[in-house]
């Protein structure tokens, strides 16, 4: 058993190779770390017990990558990225069944944020274009061309 000082946390190594007795296979040869939690860790907190060293990486802004274990809690997925002293420093998810305290997920248009939030979409090129929403999420639109229409949907939940 992994533990964080507030969260039990169990993590299983999934391997891509289908003849390890009990262990799920993934397509295209990739190895992860899979952690199931009963809460969500907080962005920034120190992890008590580290994490086995991943193969993945996940890109938390435009110069900034972390390594990547994936983590299901209360049935959602979520990305850490998880830094090479131990702390959580980026959260996301692409979960469809994830709601923002404020109310916000994933496919929700754009359009719909501003009215509701008024709140500017910022634009980190190389990353993403989002908006900070109250809660301490962020909602990312991928639009690697420059035009945000306001019909663009959430595609990213993040937090860092």
């Amino acid at each position: 058993m992994v533990s964080w000082r507030r969260n039990q946390l169990a993590w299983t190594q999934i391997s891509n190779n289908s003849s390890d007795a009990g262990v799920s296979t993934v397509p295209n040869s990739v190895e992860m770390t899979a952690l199931v939690i009963r809460e969500l860790p907080a962005v920034g907190e120190q992890l008590a017990t580290p994490l086995p060293k991943s193969k993945t990486f996940v890109l938390a802004s435009p110069s900034q990558i972390y390594d990547s274990h994936k983590m299901t809690a209360d049935g959602i997925v979520y990305t850490l990225g998880v830094s090479r002293e131990g702390a959580l420093r980026y959260l996301e998810t692409q979960d469809e069944s994830f709601t923002t305290p404020d109310g916000v997920s994933i496919g929700m248009r754009l359009e719909d944020l501003e009215r509701s939030f008024g709140s500017p979409i910022l634009n980190e090129p190389g990353f993403a274009y989002f908006v900070r929403l109250p809660s301490g999420w962020n909602a990312a639109f991928y639009d690697l061309h420059g035009n945000m229409p306001p019909n663009a949907t959430v595609s990213l939940l993040f937090q860092r």
